[in-house]
C-alpha cells in the first residue's frame, strides 16, 4: 500500500471552518487553519504508530500551551480533522484522541457528522462529567480506531 500524505484541500477546510464559526468556534481562519493542519499531521503520526493521544497531549503539541480553555479549543480542532476525513470518506481520525481519565473519546466526538444517528449525542446534553459511553458506542469507537490505523498504515 502506498503511504498516504497529509495534504489538506484548503477549499474543503474553509467550508468546515465556516460551519464551525457559525457554531461558536472562537478561532479566526488563519489561526484555525494552522492549528488544524498541525493537529492533522500529529494524528496521522499517531495513527501510523497505532497509538492514542489525550486531548491535553494533543493540545500541548498543537497549541503549545496548557490551560483550561485548551480542552475546548483542541476539541474544535480535533473535530475539524474528523469533519475533513468525513468529507474525504475516511474514518474519523479524532477517534484517536481520548480523555486522560476514561481513555475514551470526549463528548464532542459523539456529536460529529460521521457518527451513526443511533449513536449520536446532542452536544448540548447536560451533565457531561458523569457521561459514560454505552456498549454500542464503545464498539463503534473501537472499530473506528482500527479503521483509522488501517487507513494510515
Amino acid at each position: 500500500m502506498l503511504e498516504m500524505q497529509a495534504e489538506i484541500d484548503e477549499q474543503k477546510l474553509k467550508k468546515i471552518h465556516s460551519l464551525h464559526a457559525t457554531s461558536g468556534c472562537p478561532l479566526d481562519w488563519a489561526e484555525w487553519k494552522r492549528k488544524v493542519a498541525q493537529a492533522y499531521s500529529e494524528l496521522i503520526k499517531i495513527a501510523k504508530e497505532r497509538g492514542l493521544i489525550t486531548y491535553g497531549e494533543l493540545g500541548t503539541r498543537v497549541l503549545r500551551i496548557s490551560h483550561d480553555s485548551l480542552y475546548l479549543e483542541i476539541g474544535w480542532i480535533a473535530g475539524a480533522c474528523s469533519d475533513y476525513e468525513c468529507i474525504e470518506s475516511r474514518p474519523l481520525i479524532s477517534s484517536l484522541v481520548v480523555n486522560k481519565v476514561s481513555g475514551k473519546p470526549g463528548k464532542g466526538f459523539w456529536a460529529l457528522e460521521g457518527i451513526p444517528a443511533h449513536l449520536r449525542i446532542c452536544a448540548s446534553i447536560g451533565d457531561w462529567a458523569s457521561y459514560k459511553i454505552d456498549l454500542d458506542q464503545n464498539e463503534f469507537w473501537a472499530k473506528e480506531v482500527e479503521k483509522v490505523y488501517k487507513q494510515w498504515r
